[in-house]
């Protein structure tokens, strides 16, 4: 593996919570483990999602791959044998097509089973490609049925009738410049059958756009803000905005015409370190999980890594002891009091829109002083936008309103 791929993989995990990567451990490199662990970290990665199996006999490993859902093929040079012992276990194998025949062996393998969509031409197609997969179960499940199918129907492990083939070939090659030579023709280079035209885009039963049909050549992200600081303009975020303001951008995990950056919370890979001047974040944090893949903890410690050091957080959570006391409060109407559970858990409208954590004010100081603030100040409402942190209910304010900055370095 190489740092651009080792990257493209920890987007991967950034913008699939659940996800964890496997893979094996060979014997006497038990450092590798921890430097791998360390990397992940210097991602923003929990360094634990990075899961390591001891070494099967073959076939007990090629049985055991099917437990994956994915198989990430490295970049610089593929997998090889490990690419096949993915697709023979029926797994979908996700690779970069490059220039030599030492990182194009992948590609081969996926063009002799007809399975095209998973090649890739960039890192960022790779990167769309794998969580387009990871979030959407049913296409996976479809797909991988497809990867079975086509292992028994097409020649890649059919080695007597590949043998046959690749025989026949030989064969027809040399009758045909036998006869030449026999009639006096020069020799000339020929295809016994039409060589994969790799460089043809043929669409995807998935809509992820291949690069070749992409028009942008960079991150445009990267160099919206890059071009922000050069100009010294001062960078505010709103994540999970719904409402359009031309001082704020807004950062959601969906895309949608008033979105300005399609990212996750928890990785704003395009904002380099102390770079952000405020962020907003107004009833969002609530849908982190504050267990399984700590989720609360890393996007704490990422708004922390981007802000400048006298940099402001401006955050809004529902206020779990005030919404509680008014859900147990009889006197209130039944519709009422279901309104106030699906504040508490979330409108569950998608996968996003759960609620994981609860929050007072001795919850939410804890995990902010944990991910390096200081200063809180409390407040009744922000002025900025007209959201939830102004909800007031039977005259109760459920929501906590937080001002904090990162802590001055010693």
């Amino acid at each position: 593996m190489d740092p651009p791929i080792f990257s493209a993989w920890m987007e991967i995990l950034a913008r699939v919570p659940s996800s964890v990567m496997w893979f094996l451990e060979y014997f006497e490199h038990e450092g590798a483990i921890a430097n791998l662990r360390a990397e992940a970290n210097s991602h923003g990665i929990d360094g634990n999602r990075l899961l390591f199996s001891p070494l099967d006999p073959w076939i007990d490993h090629t049985y055991r791959k099917r437990v994956a859902d994915l198989v990430l093929d490295t970049s610089l040079k593929n997998g090889h044998t490990t690419i096949l012992d993915g697709l023979c276990a029926g797994v979908p194998v996700i690779t970069l097509e490059g220039d030599q025949m030492s990182n194009r062996a992948s590609s081969s393998a996926l063009h002799a089973l007809d399975l095209h969509d998973l090649t890739v031409n960039s890192l960022k197609e790779y990167v769309e490609v794998a969580v387009y997969l990871a979030t959407h179960k049913l296409v996976l499940k479809k797909l991988r049925q497809k990867v079975e199918r086509h292992r028994l129907q097409y020649p890649l492990f059919d080695t007597y009738k590949y043998a046959g083939k690749f025989e026949q070939s030989i064969k027809a090659a040399w009758q045909v410049q036998k006869s030449r030579l026999l009639a006096g023709g020069p020799t000339r280079s020929m295809h016994i059958f039409p060589s994969i035209q790799s460089s043809v885009v043929a669409p995807r039963s998935f809509p992820v756009l291949s690069a070749k049909e992409d028009e942008h050549t960079e991150d445009e992200y990267v160099i919206r803000v890059q071009n922000a600081l050069a100009a010294h303009e001062p960078i505010r975020l709103h994540i999970g905005g719904h409402i359009k303001n031309p001082n704020w951008w807004i950062v959601d995990a969906n895309d949608g015409d008033i979105v300005d950056f399609v990212m996750y919370m928890s990785n704003l890979y395009a904002f380099p370190d102390n770079s952000v001047d405020v962020i907003y974040s107004s009833h969002v944090l609530e849908h982190c999980t504050h267990g399984v893949g700590h989720e609360l903890e890393h996007t704490l410690r990422e708004w922390h890594r981007v802000l400048r050091p006298d940099g402001q957080l401006l955050v809004s959570v529902p206020n779990l002891f005030a919404l509680a006391s008014l859900f147990i409060n009889e006197s209130i109407p039944h519709q009422e009091r279901v309104w106030f559970m699906t504040i508490i858990y979330g409108g569950q409208v998608d996968v996003y829109d759960v609620h994981k954590v609860g929050f007072d004010r001795a919850i939410l100081t804890a995990y902010l002083e944990q991910a390096g603030f200081c200063d809180l100040v409390w407040h009744d409402l922000f002025p900025f936008f007209d959201d939830s942190s102004r909800l007031v209910l039977h005259d109760v304010p459920i929501s906590l309103n937080a001002q904090a900055r990162p802590c001055q370095q010693p």
